[in-house]
């Protein structure tokens, strides 16, 4: 009996050290206090300001923790030990005494956050990286350099143009009598001074064409993709002048006297008025619409980001390079003609035209054919989401000229493309 009330009041006095140690009457030396550091409290008794120093007092070696060093820099073996092995290569915000998150570099499709904790001996990095992500982009292009033809190189319109005749729309009136009298005839015509044929331009025949992408890509690395797109452009064909004359504005009176008999007298008495280099007539071309279908491979290389924060929406700048083809169709046109009125432009100083009635037929200039493409681009990427993306693009594109009926091609085509691209990775 007396052992047991011995053992008794034994323990009883050391849960009172206990919880006197609690409430600041004990020492530094608290194994518990201690223990509650080791599992990622606050270091209240066994810490150390630099490495060599002994441990203090009433704590064992493995309990000891480095001032400053925070959870995860136990220099002991015990449970919060060897956990500062974050994620290599992954940007790291580490927030001592919270859960710890390592995210990936670009952030457009690598999602590959990382979720440790210290009261866990066994977690270990959860990445998940998908390897495709799907996307669709919408475009425009704005051509810069090259002509769909110079002068002469279109045969058909060339020909329409070079076989004008301005005496077809002469005009005039004859006024007088043939019986003792005097005949009176004015005639409005011109003399063909120059031809001039215009050289078109890519943006003179269509619009800026329209252009819708869908493509997958290939994540090789969290900074190089591969990718591979199909499209649809589209661009409205432009009414445009092709062609003009100009020349030599004339008028030409003649009067012929008659006697009683009513027999001509002599010979008529021709006065001519001229006004030079005039516009006579002008020439267009309505071209029909712009369609091609596109496939292109490419890379796509991701720099540092530009823009981070905590929830992983970072702008990343990247550049790519595309190589591919072109299936464009048909090119027809629609030749039109304006006349200058003669009378009016000479006698009232009114240069009006009117249209000529042709025969509604379309010319082919080219046949539908593939042609060669290529593209440099460069722009940033905003990552929304871990898992969807948009993106802002513009560079360089090259397109082959086409062949033309009649012989010869057009030059190769520079432009422009602006696009927005979004992303989802699968």
């Amino acid at each position: 009996m007396r052992y047991l009330f011995i053992t008794a009041s034994a323990s009883v006095l050391l849960s009172g050290c206990s919880w006197m140690d609690k409430v600041g009457l004990g020492a530094s030396s608290n194994v518990q206090n201690a223990t509650y550091a080791q599992y990622g409290g606050a270091n209240l008794g066994c810490v150390v300001q630099y490495i060599s120093a002994p441990p203090p007092p009433g704590c064992l070696p493995h309990q000891v923790t480095l001032a400053g060093a925070g959870m995860g820099y136990d220099m002991g073996s015990g449970h919060g030990a060897g956990y500062n092995n974050y994620a290599g290569g992954f940007a790291q915000q580490p927030n001592f005494g919270d859960p710890v998150y390592a995210t990936a570099g670009f952030g457009s499709h690598a999602d590959s956050s990382v979720h440790r904790s210290s009261h866990s001996i066994d977690a270990q990095p959860n990445f998940k990286t998908p390897k495709f992500r799907g996307s669709l982009s919408l475009g425009l292009e704005k051509s810069y350099n090259g002509y769909f033809s110079r002068s002469g190189d279109l045969a058909g319109p060339t020909a329409i143009v070079t076989a004008y005749d301005p005496n077809t729309f002469a005009e005039g009136f004859t006024s007088g009598v043939t019986v003792d009298g005097n005949l009176t005839t004015v005639t409005y015509s011109a003399l063909i001074e120059d031809r001039d044929i215009v050289d078109l331009e890519y943006d003179d025949i269509y619009k800026a064409p329209t252009n819708l992408q869908a493509g997958v890509e290939y994540i090789l690395s969290p900074k190089s993709t591969i990718f591979g797109n199909v499209g649809y452009s589209y661009a409205d064909g432009e009414n445009v002048e092709v062609a003009r004359v100009q020349g030599e504005l004339r008028r030409t009176e003649s009067v012929q006297s008659y006697d009683d008999m009513g027999v001509a007298v002599g010979a008529p008495v021709v006065n001519i008025g001229f006004i030079p280099n005039v516009d006579i007539t002008r020439f267009k071309m309505d071209f029909s619409d712009y369609k091609s279908h596109d496939l292109e491979l490419g890379y796509r290389h991701y720099l540092n980001p530009i823009l981070t924060n905590e929830t992983d929406a970072t702008v990343t700048p990247f550049v790519s390079a595309a190589l591919g083809a072109t299936h464009v169709n048909e090119l027809s046109v629609n030749v039109q003609q304006e006349q200058l009125f003669f009378q009016r432009a000479f006698d009232d100083d009114e240069y009006v035209f009117y249209n000529v009635v042709l025969p509604d037929t379309r010319t082919v200039l080219a046949e539908d054919q593939w042609l060669p493409k290529a593209a440099l681009n460069a722009g940033v990427e905003w990552q929304m989401s871990p898992r969807s993306a948009l993106a802002f693009e513009t560079g360089i594109k090259y397109q082959g000229g086409r062949d033309f009926v009649g012989g010869g091609s057009a030059e190769d085509n520079y432009s422009i493309p602006f696009t927005v691209r979004g992303s989802y990775n699968f």
